[in-house]
């Protein structure tokens, strides 16, 4: 009986610690994301695309939203989408992104698909090719706050995107429910990686995403949908 006492106790301080951890984790993350400096695109800037992130489906709506604005307000020509590469169920994000953009009146000549990527790191690598590619100077990011942080910070350390000027536009969270879930995947997110190391976190987002971490798979992953 004392050693069920003693299991409960323990069990439930474990569960108290580790709410504690995540509320704490949640706070600075939602804190951080509200200070994330977002640019406001500028008439005389001549941008060479606009550059439009995969994501869920609420996400989607709302960055399109955002990215179609700013191609009609700047008269940008080109816009990319990035990300969202699931072959093993043969779909491909930015593909859908780019006809939902077509079903919207977007002129096909003036979409760029990137080559395959399923996380945040092969999104910047990504862009950083089709920058190189097509000889891009000036671009605009839209996403929502907690990515176009994680995807700032990433391209700051890889250092692939340097020689390119990048004004962050954040697209609206489709309501505050949404916002809250989305700053706790960034927790749980950030937890994973701690733990694991981030080798094996993207190891494991690309289990999670192509259903496997062979380089045959990545490579269906690139050439499937350009």
């Amino acid at each position: 009986m004392k050693h069920k006492r003693k299991y409960r106790h323990w069990l439930g301080f474990t569960l108290l610690a580790i709410l504690l951890v995540d509320l704490c984790a949640f706070f600075y993350v939602y804190i951080k994301s509200e200070k994330f400096e977002i640019s406001v695109p500028m008439k005389e800037k001549p941008y060479d695309a606009i550059i439009i992130f995969y994501g869920g489906k609420s996400d989607n709506k709302k960055r399109l939203e955002e990215g179609l604005n700013i191609k009609k307000k700047f008269k940008v020509k080109k816009i990319a989408f990035i990300g969202g590469c699931r072959p093993e169920r043969e779909f491909f994000g930015s593909r859908n992104l780019a006809n939902q953009a077509i079903n919207l009146g977007v002129d096909e000549q003036d979409i760029v698909l990137g080559g395959g990527s399923h996380d945040t790191i092969s999104n910047v690598e990504s862009i950083a090719e089709l920058a190189k590619d097509n000889n891009w100077s000036s671009l605009v990011f839209v996403s929502d706050k907690l990515h176009l942080a994680r995807i700032k910070k990433l391209a700051v350390q890889r250092v692939l995107l340097s020689d390119i000027h990048i004004d962050f536009v954040a697209s609206d969270y489709k309501n505050l429910l949404h916002k809250l879930v989305r700053v706790q995947y960034e927790v749980l997110a950030l937890a994973l990686k701690g733990i694991l190391g981030e080798n094996v976190f993207r190891r494991f987002v690309a289990l999670l995403r192509l259903r496997s971490v062979n380089n045959s798979s990545i490579h269906n992953c690139i050439n499937s949908h350009i």
